[in-house]
């Protein structure tokens, strides 16, 4: 597994959405302990859970990527 950047914005988005994370894991499958861990930077995510946190907030993988500064290499900004 790799390495968790997006950690921040999932919070980010989860908190501007007025939601839970209790209800995050509703949407996503994972328990509360373990989208805290995400949140925290304190577990890994894979291309797996970064769709299912996009999907579960109606957001494309890349918007998450572009919400820490890391933008697609069409926009020539990487971190």
């Amino acid at each position: 597994m790799g390495k968790n950047i997006l950690g921040s914005a999932i919070k980010e988005l989860r908190l501007g959405k007025k939601m839970t994370q209790k209800e995050l894991s509703k949407l996503t499958g994972y328990s509360q302990n373990t989208i805290s861990n995400h949140e925290n930077m304190n577990r890994s995510l894979d291309e797996l859970d970064i769709k299912r946190y996009a999907d579960a907030f109606g957001v494309t993988p890349q918007y998450l990527f572009e919400m820490v500064g890391i933008k697609s290499r069409d926009n020539e900004q990487i971190r």
